[in-house]
């Protein structure tokens, strides 16, 4: 594919604003400067329906206003690796492509504030790096050798419909795990038992990983095509993780939730149509699969291969 937009505003030094930025006018002239030539920022990241209230509320806010996502990746130096994706697969030579998933668009555009901001924020940081994992899993691959034929956000069924080096047809159904996540399995199970705070469960994780694991296989199971579930990973939150994937045999084989409160129990069967607690059921929705991915990804939003769980033949592996 041909990088159209190597020159864009977004890829130079101008894209990197520092670790320390208390000039809120001037962060407003750099952020707008690289947004006016950047198809990725004006197009679908902060598009002009919201620009006006993510200038204002950035001139207008007192508190860290690289909080928010795409600025907080413009303060790393990690901006393109943001913009990159979204280039390659949503805009077409500074033109957003047409045949777009409108719903998944929303997810990618910043906000600013609202009477429900602190109640929503969570939500939507979810929700954006679900739909950017996706896209960030169909650039990594593509690098490998991997040709991609549909997406999800192009009108596809399912989120990645490609061609592995060896000539295999797959879909691949892609699942992020971020922080917000975890404390989102956490509010699923409430934070008080008659009156009393309930603790964090060391389940918490697995039945996280088990959850997303269901889900992704559970939307290519009738699929044709050789049906590979991923899983991406925050590395801020790897070291909770890490114990879970390293003894995860006995999770694929032998699939069970434990300590599940009756809230998390009913969002399971409710988004699944899966009894949590009958494990042939949960093993075979599971070994419909060829094959898991799991990645780790890097602060500087660098994917790299954990581990590939082989379910049935074949079962490729990213690498």
């Amino acid at each position: 594919m041909e990088l159209f937009f190597h020159n864009c505003p977004c890829q130079g030094e101008a894209s990197y604003v520092g670790s320390s930025f208390d000039d809120h006018t001037e962060l407003v002239k750099k952020l707008e400067t690289i947004r006016s030539g950047c198809s990725a920022l004006k197009g679908i990241l902060i598009p002009n329906t919201v620009w006006g209230d993510v200038r204002t509320g950035i001139l207008n806010s007192d508190d860290n206003v690289l909080n928010h996502i795409i600025l907080r990746m413009y303060q790393q130096g990690t901006l393109p690796r943001v913009t990159n994706p979204i280039h390659r697969y949503l805009t077409d030579f500074n033109r957003t492509r047409t045949r777009l998933n409108k719903n998944h668009l929303k997810a990618f555009k910043e906000s600013w504030g609202g009477d429900d901001f602190p109640q929503t924020e969570r939500q939507r940081i979810r929700v954006f790096w679900r739909r950017f994992s996706e896209l960030h899993v169909a650039e990594w691959i593509e690098t490998m050798g991997w040709t991609i034929s549909n997406l999800e956000m192009w009108g596809a069924r399912l989120d990645i419909e490609c061609t592995s080096p060896a000539n295999i047809e797959c879909v691949i159904e892609v699942k992020s795990i971020v922080a917000e996540d975890l404390e989102h399995v956490l509010e699923l199970g409430g934070d008080m038992a008659n009156g009393v705070p309930i603790q964090n469960s060391p389940y918490h994780p697995s039945n996280l990983v088990l959850l997303r694991s269901l889900e992704a296989a559970g939307k290519v199971r009738d699929c044709e095509k050789v049906r590979i579930a991923c899983l991406v990973l925050s590395e801020d939150i790897w070291s909770r993780f890490e114990p879970v994937l390293r003894e995860s045999w006995n999770l694929w084989n032998a699939p069970r939730f434990l300590e599940l409160s009756p809230k998390l129990q009913s969002a399971i069967q409710r988004d699944n149509q899966v009894n949590p607690e009958d494990q042939e059921e949960l093993k075979a929705i599971l070994h419909c699969l060829n094959a898991l991915w799991v990645l780790k990804r890097s602060p500087s939003f660098e994917l790299s291969s954990y581990a590939t769980v082989p379910f049935n033949t074949p079962s490729p592996a990213p690498q």
